[in-house]
C-alpha cells in the first residue's frame, strides 16, 4: 500500500463515514475532501509549532492573513484536481467498495491511526 493509494483510502473511509452520518445524504465527496484538507491543515500547523518550540525561534509571518489563505490554498486546490476533476472521487469509491471485508479492516486501522495522530 503506497502513498497514493493510502490517501485515497482515507478520503473512501471519510466519504463513507459522511455519507452514513449525514441526512440528507449529499455533498458526501466534499465533506470528505474538507476533511482531508482540514487534517492536511493540522498538520502543518502542528509541524510549525514543534519547529518553533524545537528551534525556540518564533517565525514571524507578517501578516497572516496571506500566509493562512496562501496555505489553505496550497491544500485545497491540489485536493480538488485530484478527488473532484473529472469526477474521479465516484472512480475511487468504486474501486474502494470493491475491497475484501479483511483488507478493508485493515486499512480502516491504518487510517484511523493516521487521523488520531494528526488529530
Amino acid at each position: 500500500m503506497g502513498i497514493k493509494d493510502l490517501y485515497y483510502y482515507l478520503f473512501y473511509k471519510l466519504y463513507k463515514f459522511w455519507d452514513a452520518v449525514s441526512e440528507p445524504k449529499f455533498l458526501s465527496d466534499w465533506k470528505a475532501e474538507i476533511t482531508i484538507d482540514i487534517l492536511e491543515i493540522l498538520f502543518g500547523l502542528s509541524l510549525l509549532v514543534y519547529y518553533t518550540v524545537a528551534s525556540k525561534k518564533w517565525i514571524d509571518l507578517e501578516n497572516g492573513k496571506y500566509f493562512a489563505l496562501l496555505y489553505i490554498l496550497l491544500i485545497g486546490l491540489p485536493n480538488y484536481f485530484v478527488f473532484h476533476q473529472n469526477h474521479r472521487w465516484k472512480d475511487i469509491v468504486k474501486e474502494y467498495d470493491k475491497l475484501p471485508n479483511e483488507v478493508n479492516k485493515r486499512r480502516g486501522r491504518v487510517v484511523l491511526v493516521i487521523v488520531i495522530l494528526v488529530v
